[in-house]
């Protein structure tokens, strides 16, 4: 099962360009909104592993759009893209639930490393299980 991606970005030409990028590094982009209100209906009927948002949009800014999708979606991967390199803004997203912070422009080989290091996390019970056996002792074995 793949990992399912959201883009969120209020220019077009940047969830174009992202979609094909994270395609690429082997994600499903199954969405692409212009902001957080459309980012939070589309999610209800249509759950990601993986949302990537712009931090400067119009009705509700990355770091709001943050905060809500950690109360709603907690297990998803948020990851933040924005032209701003600024340790304040960092801090504030990372204090907002975003779990990883990504200047434009963003690279295929750093899209394809975390879309990689996503698929070894276990994402439902079935996955949770076979994980743990790995580290579990068998008694025939002790």
């Amino acid at each position: 099962m793949p990992i399912t991606a959201l883009i969120v970005d209020d220019t077009e030409e940047t969830r174009e360009v992202l979609s094909i990028l994270v395609a690429e590094a082997g994600a499903e982009v199954i969405g692409s909104v212009a902001d957080g209100v459309a980012a939070l209906e589309f999610l209800q009927t249509h759950p990601a592993d993986l949302i990537f948002t712009d931090y400067q949009m119009p009705i509700m800014d990355g770091i709001t759009l943050a905060q809500e999708l950690r109360i709603r979606y907690p297990r998803a991967t948020l990851v933040m893209i924005t032209v701003l390199d600024d340790p304040r803004l960092r801090e504030q997203a990372a204090f907002a639930g975003i779990d990883m912070f990504l200047p434009k422009p963003i690279t295929l080989a750093t899209l394809q490393t975390l879309v990689a290091s996503l698929e070894r996390i276990p994402r439902d019970a079935e996955d949770w299980d076979r994980w743990l056996a790995q580290w579990t002792p068998h008694p025939e074995k002790i």
